[in-house]
Formats: structure tokens, C-alpha cells, sequence
């Protein structure tokens, strides 16, 4: 990708090379600098969870209140919880949703608020993470906004 960019800006007089990454790697850049300023308590040295270790502790969230993995769904709980990050919907929104659904998405937000819960105690982001903690900080710290 960036070896593209070079050459079509090869004719170009620019003062440095641009910046070239992913959505993600960009994130991660910008969290690395300003993620203290979401006043979430998260610290720069935040460790980012990959699907496997989100599958973990969504595992260990459901043994732990005592639900039936088999009846929830590992993925299929780690997808809800995805999709509902991606919607902009924190535990408490999908919780006051899910309760006028059924038991099984009310279980689901109870596993939602235990994952969340767990991967702020070990100052850790999931990849849904990087994007919308990415966004909201942009969104309301103006100081960080005006950075980029």
C-alpha cells in the first residue's frame, strides 16, 4: 500500500511522505498519545486483545454467572457484543434494548458488562475498542482533535 502511494505521488513536491496505515494501526497511533484524556482510567501501555483472547475472556465471563456455553454461544455472543459496539452501544444501552427482547440477550448483556469490566481491569482494548474509543475521543477532546 505504501510503496502505491509513493509512486503515485512521485511527481509531487511534499514536504514528508504521508502517513499510510490501516484504520486500526492508525488508532492504535493516536490511543498510544491521548488515550488518558478519555478520562476512562486506561493508560497508554493498554494491551490490545485479539479474537482469541476476546473468545477467552467472553468463555470465562459466561462460566463465571453460570450460563450454558452451548446455549449462548461463544461467537455468537462475542458477535452481539461486536455488533454492538460497532452501533455506538455501551453495556447500559444494550442492557435497557436487550431486556425487552428475551433471556438470552439479557444474558448476553450481563456477559457484555462482565467482558467489558475485565478487559478495563487488565488495560486492555478489543479491536471494536481501537475504533470507537478512537472516535470518541476525537469526538470530545477538541485539543486531540485539532492534533490531526
Amino acid at each position: 500500500m505504501r510503496q502505491r502511494v509513493q509512486r503515485l505521488l512521485r511527481d509531487q513536491q511534499l514536504s514528508s511522505a504521508p502517513l499510510v496505515s490501516t484504520f486500526h494501526s492508525l488508532c492504535v497511533r493516536i490511543l498510544r498519545q491521548d488515550i488518558e484524556k478519555l478520562n476512562e482510567k486506561y493508560t497508554r501501555t493498554f494491551t490490545i486483545y485479539d479474537q482469541d483472547d476476546s473468545l477467552r475472556l467472553i468463555k470465562n465471563a459466561i462460566k463465571d454467572l453460570g450460563y450454558d456455553e452451548k446455549q449462548l454461544g461463544l461467537r455468537a455472543t462475542q458477535a452481539a457484543i461486536s455488533a454492538a459496539k460497532n452501533r455506538g452501544e455501551d453495556v447500559n444501552a444494550y442492557a435497557a434494548r436487550a431486556e425487552y427482547v428475551d433471556e438470552r440477550r439479557a444474558s448476553i448483556a450481563r456477559v457484555y458488562e462482565t467482558y467489558e469490566e475485565r478487559l478495563h481491569s487488565n488495560n486492555a482494548l478489543d479491536f471494536d475498542d481501537l475504533l470507537i474509543k478512537t472516535v470518541r475521543l476525537l469526538r470530545t477532546v477538541p485539543e486531540v482533535r485539532d492534533k490531526y
